[in-house]
This record gives C-alpha cells, sequence and structure tokens, in this order.
C-alpha cells in the first residue's frame, strides 16, 4: 500500500540527499583547502623560522665579536700605553671591526635590515677610535712641550741665581 503523498516524500528525500551531498562536498572541500592552506602556512612558518634562528645566530656572533672591541677600547682607554702598544691595540680593533663590516656587506639585502644597528655601532667604533689616537697624541705633545717648558725653567731659572 502506498501513501497518497508518495511523491511528494520522494521529491523531499531526493531534494534532501541533493543538500546533503552538496553539504557534505562544501565540507570536503572547505576542509581539503584548510588542510592545504595550513600546509602552506606551515611552510612559510618553518622557512621563516629558519631565517629568524640565521639572523639571530649571526647577531649573537656580532655581540660577541662587538663586545671584544669594546674591551680592546676599554683596556686603550683606562690604562696609560706606550706607543707601540697602542698601535697595536688599534690595529686589532681596525682589524675586528673591518671584518665585522665586510661580513655586513656581504650579507644578503634581505637580511640588511636587521643589522642596521651594528653598522651603526661599528661606525662609532671607528670615530672613537680616531678620538682615541687624536688624545694619544695630544698628550704626547702636551708631555713633550711640558719636557720642554721643564727644560727652559731649569735653564732660565738657574741662571737667574
Amino acid at each position: 500500500m502506498k501513501a497518497k503523498n508518495f511523491q511528494i516524500i520522494r521529491k523531499a528525500k531526493i531534494k534532501f540527499g541533493f543538500i546533503f551531498l552538496v553539504t557534505l562536498c562544501i565540507i570536503f572541500v572547505g576542509g581539503f583547502l584548510a588542510i592545504r592552506t595550513a600546509q602552506e602556512g606551515i611552510l612559510i612558518l618553518e622557512e621563516r623560522y629558519d631565517q629568524y634562528t640565521g639572523i639571530s645566530e649571526k647577531q649573537a656572533i656580532y655581540n660577541f665579536e662587538i663586545s671584544k672591541i669594546i674591551s680592546y677600547i676599554n683596556k686603550l682607554r683606562i690604562r696609560e700605553r706606550s706607543r707601540n702598544e697602542h698601535k697595536v691595540l688599534q690595529g686589532i680593533i681596525t682589524e675586528e671591526r673591518k671584518k665585522i663590516m665586510f661580513e655586513l656587506e656581504s650579507d644578503s639585502l634581505r637580511d640588511q635590515e636587521y643589522f642596521v644597528v651594528y653598522e651603526e655601532i661599528l661606525k662609532e667604533v671607528q670615530e672613537i677610535q680616531s678620538i682615541l689616537d687624536e688624545s694619544k697624541q695630544k698628550k704626547e705633545t702636551l708631555g713633550r712641550t711640558k719636557e720642554e717648558l721643564e727644560k727652559c725653567k731649569e735653564k732660565y731659572f738657574i741662571n737667574l741665581k
């Protein structure tokens, strides 16, 4: 025995099945797109992680080398050095500074924005070196002038007595 609304029920079942299949397809396509997007995101994150890890390692190396330069500058500044010691320490500082500058210049342009601070620090180190050289020269000149003044005082004050 068939129901009188058999055709209506059949159409409703077909309509429900069609809507169910479309919804199921949308869910699967959405899931597939979500997984694909997640995989692309993971690849981008891994790439950036590698990039930032490399950058942070370089920054750590530069920090260590700059701290060595600063310790040499302090050694040069704190204690009075002979001319030879002064030149040797200045040479070491210049060598380290040029080595870091060469490494910074040889890095890819993409990473340059992360190392601007180091370039500025190295410029300041160069200025400090020139100031220390000028200071050393002025101290030597002053010392020679004082010696000459003392000799003059001894020579002319002894003659006055």
